[in-house]
């Protein structure tokens, strides 16, 4: 073509159909077909340069209009199309470390790397070992190889039929997820996210904020399960001690302020106490407590004892300097020997008699015992 300086075509008829431009760099040719220009090889443009269609490079169609909002940025559909967007999900590389496929939508958390790429499993809110959740699985990801995991975003896609907008979405024991709060009492409890779009094709916001973790507790409370294994904050001064596998953690009374409220308070053992013992009601001791102090009691006291019992421990336990004051009825079954005398435990209910007089005309022996109205007496006349 000759080295013009410039080319005019004019005239309704005029087409130029190709121009190739030859520099020092190379050379540029523009072929004209239709309302298509087409450059093969480089072109360099100095000033302003404004194009009307679809601007197509190396097969990537551009937009041909800006964004709707402020810091969109372009993303591709992987399709070669490009398009202004909002960010709305965040990923990273993962690797598949399981034998089998992780599908779409799987809760997975790591366990080593392979090269850069997290290696990843899938999740088990049962098994502490096989938690926390770092990723979603944002497609089929087959085993030994890479894909994308999402970390926060939007997932869809996936079939979400039967589940509400706005359901929340629980890593589920067993692996996966489910909309049901876990309720195993060494279950991990994570929130994964929600539910944005129901039924099949449906989406979900992926929060993920981690495992959950108990807030800071105020002074005078404690955390007790409920009946579904949730931890409620309930006062200590509310508690009650009324069992005793409840009362081996009583160590001190600022934590057993109601265990004299409690219906009952079975004990099987020795107990070795220092102090003061005050009982309301009935009780009943064997020979295997070991007491150290006064002990007061208002109401009836039982000690269910052979002789041995009050020979060899009444005088250590009840009559060691310390005492035992008892405000009501005492009943022994047995012997008590008080300063080498024996006491009877009851006498016949047909030695009842008046007086002295009386029960020697019955029969009793001078020093022998009867009984007036259920009083002992011991005839002296």
């Amino acid at each position: 073509m000759p080295n013009w300086k410039k080319v005019i075509v004019s005239g309704s008829d005029a087409v130029l159909k190709s121009v190739t431009v030859t520099n020092s760099v190379g050379s540029t040719t523009l072929n004209s077909n239709a309302d298509t220009l087409i450059f093969t090889g480089s072109a360099y443009f100095t000033g302003s340069t404004t194009i009307t269609g679809n601007l197509v490079g190396n097969g990537l169609t551009y937009p041909t209009a800006d964004g709707t909002y402020a810091s969109q940025v372009l993303q591709t559909d992987a399709a070669g199309n490009l398009t202004f967007g909002n960010v709305e999900t965040t990923f990273d590389t993962i690797y598949n470390g399981e034998a089998t496929t992780l599908v779409k939508g799987t809760p997975v958390y790591i366990s080593g790397s392979n090269g850069a790429a997290p290696k990843v499993y899938r999740a088990d809110a049962s098994n502490p070992n096989k938690m926390p959740v770092v990723y979603i699985v944002s497609e089929n990801i087959t085993s030994a190889n890479t894909g994308r995991g999402i970390t926060l975003g939007h997932i869809d896609g996936i079939d979400l039929t039967g589940y509400n907008a706005g359901t929340a979405v629980y890593v589920a024991e067993g692996g996966g997820w489910t909309s049901t709060r876990p309720t195993g009492s060494s279950t991990i409890i994570q929130f994964l996210g929600l539910v944005t779009k129901a039924g099949n094709g449906g989406k979900g916001l992926v929060l993920n904020p981690g495992p959950v973790v108990l807030p800071n507790l105020q002074t005078g409370y404690t955390w007790v399960g409920n009946g579904n294994n949730y931890p409620l904050a309930v006062a200590t001064s509310s508690l009650s001690v009324n069992t005793s596998s409840y009362s081996s953690y009583a160590l001190t009374a600022s934590y057993a302020l109601n265990a004299a409220a409690a219906s009952g308070f079975p004990y099987t053992g020795s107990a070795d106490i220092t102090g003061s013992i005050n009982v309301v009601g009935s009780s009943t001791f064997g020979d295997t407590s070991n007491y150290n102090s006064t002990h007061n009691f208002n109401g009836v006291v039982y000690v269910t004892a052979p002789s041995t019992y009050v020979n060899n421990y009444a005088n250590g336990y009840f009559a060691g300097g310390t005492g035992l004051s008892v405000g009501g009825d005492v009943e022994v079954t047995g012997s008590i020997l008080v300063d080498s005398f024996v006491v009877l435990s009851q006498v016949s209910s047909s030695l009842n008699y008046a007086n002295d007089t009386a029960a020697a005309s019955g029969g009793v022996p001078l020093g022998g015992l009867y009984h007036t109205s259920g009083t002992i007496k011991i005839r002296l006349v």
